[in-house]
């Protein structure tokens, strides 16, 4: 399961679950950046050290990371393919 932080009107975030959606990858997005902040929270920033949205990571077994994880919206199509 890949879980992808981002608001659903982020155009980077869009991109980032458009390629999600096409090659039909079991996900999760959680909603956080923008109105719903988080940005600054430290844990977030263990996981995306700039703050940035989309942070994209893998998560396997009993919910722990398992990929550092892709920090922005472009790289994901290019990963993914």
């Amino acid at each position: 399961m890949i879980k992808v932080w981002g608001r659903p009107d982020g155009s980077n975030v869009i991109k980032a679950m458009w390629c999600i959606g096409e090659l039909g990858i079991p996900h999760q997005r959680i909603d956080w950046g923008g109105k719903f902040g988080g940005n600054d929270d430290p844990g977030y920033l263990g996981k995306n050290p700039n703050g940035r949205l989309p942070t994209v990571a893998d998560r396997r077994g009993r919910g722990r990371l398992v990929r550092p994880g892709i920090r922005r919206g472009h790289p994901l199509p290019r990963r993914q393919a």
